[in-house]
């Protein structure tokens, strides 16, 4: 998340981890202004483990391109 955040990669997609896994690197994420929802491109809802953290501009066609993957 932290490079996310600095701008050294453009995404980062996760399945299967647990919140204690990327909890700490979502917040530094939101702050950064980060997008991130589930590879449907809604909003987190706590439970789900298939999330997708992006920069604005391109979430939207990431979301796109990983919906179905589920």
């Amino acid at each position: 998340m932290c490079f996310l955040t600095s701008g050294s990669v453009d995404a980062f997609i996760c399945s299967g981890d647990e919140i204690w896994d990327f909890a700490a690197g979502m917040l530094i994420a939101k702050e950064a202004g980060i997008i991130f929802t589930d590879w449907k491109g809604n909003p987190w809802n706590g439970k789900d483990h298939y999330l997708l953290f992006s920069r604005p501009e391109i979430h939207s066609e990431l979301v796109k391109q990983i919906q179905d993957l589920q």
